[in-house]
């Protein structure tokens, strides 16, 4: 990443950007959290109903999917060409697959990152152990799972961004290609992906409403960041 790459900038650009597109951009935002919302209230209500149950979660997956790769489309179509339509939001199915598996391998090295980290919540509170040696143990698997689960989220942070660029690789190779932009930029990436987590968290505190502006502004700038690493990469 260039030392003249500034984050704030970006972060303006990118609210400049949604300032100009902000009805397509609000509408897109509250259709999808409506959809997301109503796809998990299926599942509640699905919940302990056998086939039923089972029925919702895939297609709470499968849309999910669908949203996520779609807005990953218009994003990077919005930051590239400066428009985008809801005719965007539709992606090559193919890329369903590739992506979900990626989610998948990445899904489950998270759980295991997560599952070290609560090692020490385990110890205290179902083993009910408070000796120093384990203590220590305890808190080195928190730290080390902590810092895994950081790593890993900041490593495959632009998977969506990969998988429309690149639609005929497989998961694997997905996981890979993203890791490969990220690499040399690992701390200012978790930066980023710091302040982008705040920006959202103020949206959020603002009635929940905010969101529907700090989302598209984090998820272009993300957009922008991803683009302008991927150029990097290409240079060299």
């Amino acid at each position: 990443m260039t030392e003249t790459f500034s984050f704030t900038a970006t972060i303006q650009s990118s609210w400049d950007l949604v300032k100009k597109h902000l009805k397509f951009l609000l509408l897109s935002t509250a259709a999808s959290a409506v959809i997301l919302l109503v796809l998990q209230e299926l599942q509640n209500l699905t919940e302990e109903r056998g086939i039923l149950s089972i029925l919702a979660m895939v297609l709470s997956t499968v849309v999910g999917i669908a949203v996520s790769l779609g807005w990953s489309q218009v994003i990077l179509k919005l930051i590239r060409h400066g428009k985008t339509t809801w005719h965007d939001f539709q992606t090559d199915t193919k890329i369903w697959v590739h992506y979900f598996l990626a989610r998948v391998m990445y899904g489950i090295v998270s759980l295991i990152s997560v599952t070290i980290a609560a090692v020490r919540v385990f110890m205290l509170i179902f083993l009910s152990i408070y000796s120093v040696p384990f203590l220590i143990i305890g808190s080195i698997a928190f730290i080390f799972g902590l810092s895994l689960f950081a790593w890993l989220l900041t490593r495959y942070i632009f998977i969506s961004f990969v998988a429309i660029d690149h639609p005929n690789i497989n998961g694997w190779k997905l996981l890979k290609e993203s890791a490969k932009i990220t690499k040399g930029n690992m701390w200012r990436l978790f930066g980023f992906l710091l302040m982008v987590t705040l920006i959202n968290i103020i949206g959020l505190l603002l009635f929940i409403v905010g969101l529907l502006v700090t989302v598209p502004v984090t998820m272009i700038a993300t957009a922008h960041v991803y683009d302008h690493l991927k150029k990097s990469k290409h240079a060299e």
